[in-house]
């Protein structure tokens, strides 16, 4: 696994160590059910997308903003 590939494997088990429904870290607020829910999808996307998409995905979201 690539530097880059590790770091991004970092960055999903973070957003996985949620706050649980209706208990709040001291320094955190509490999320919404549907904030939760929508936490687990995007990391289960990302699991799921090759270094090669993600990168295709990040190309073409840069593009974007270049052209504002």
């Amino acid at each position: 696994m690539t530097t880059r590939e590790t770091d991004f494997n970092k960055i999903v088990e973070k957003t996985q160590k949620r706050t649980p429904i209706g208990a709040a870290a001291h320094d955190e607020v509490a999320l919404s059910p549907a904030q939760q829910l929508g936490s687990l999808g995007g990391a289960a996307r990302a699991r799921s997308l090759t270094a090669e998409r993600r990168t295709e995905i990040a190309q073409k979201a840069a593009a974007k903003r270049w052209e504002r």
